[in-house]
């Protein structure tokens, strides 16, 4: 909030301070504020065109709002102007996803993931597997990410919203199996 409020104070003074345009536009993306992020991020790329930050946030309020063809063209303009962006290739490659452009998106993601490091391509590379159908492939890619119990907590929670509640309890019954693992591990209770 108090930098929310440093850069309006700023733009008070120069309106048109792309600077300030841009990373409170961020600012208020990060914190839900859409409808003014989106006004401040315009007016900055309007400005500037070649803010790679702010074009990456215009594709994250286009996908917020479940227009992915949008999303990815920001996404597009970011990555052509900082091809190793991480976080943008992860954007771009959810959105694919969201499209049902597998391929795509799962290039997007193993680039961010195991070129880049990005840690969040990771769980969305295991979502695209599954939505391929291949949720062992999936849990696969979950565990260089998150625990073996967890894994299959998502993994259930992806055989539900594919109808599959037979393997959700699957998952589930392994899940929890992993979790009692885990937590019988070296005697449990607090040092």
């Amino acid at each position: 909030r108090m930098a929310v409020r440093a850069y309006t104070r700023a733009l008070n003074i120069d309106p048109l301070h792309v600077a300030s345009l841009e990373k409170r536009g961020l600012l208020l993306l990060a914190h839900d504020e859409d409808e003014r992020a989106a006004v401040d991020l315009q007016k900055a790329v309007a400005l500037n065109p070649a803010l790679w930050r702010a074009q990456n946030g215009l594709g994250v309020l286009a996908g917020k709002k479940g227009d992915h063809e949008t999303a990815i063209t920001y996404y597009d303009v970011a990555i052509e102007m900082v091809p190793n962006s991480a976080i943008t290739l992860n954007n771009r490659g959810y959105s694919r996803y969201l499209l049902g452009d597998f391929e795509l998106a799962r290039t997007d993601l193993l680039k961010a993931a195991t070129e880049l490091g990005y840690e969040q391509a990771w769980v969305n590379l295991g979502v695209v597997y599954d939505g391929e159908g291949d949720s062992a492939a999936a849990v696969e890619v979950w565990l260089s990410v998150v625990s073996q119990s967890e894994s299959g907590n998502r993994a259930a929670d992806a055989a539900v919203a594919h109808g599959d509640d037979a393997g959700a309890a699957r998952w589930l019954d392994r899940a929890l199996s992993e979790s009692r693992g885990a937590s019988g591990a070296g005697g449990g209770g607090r040092a």
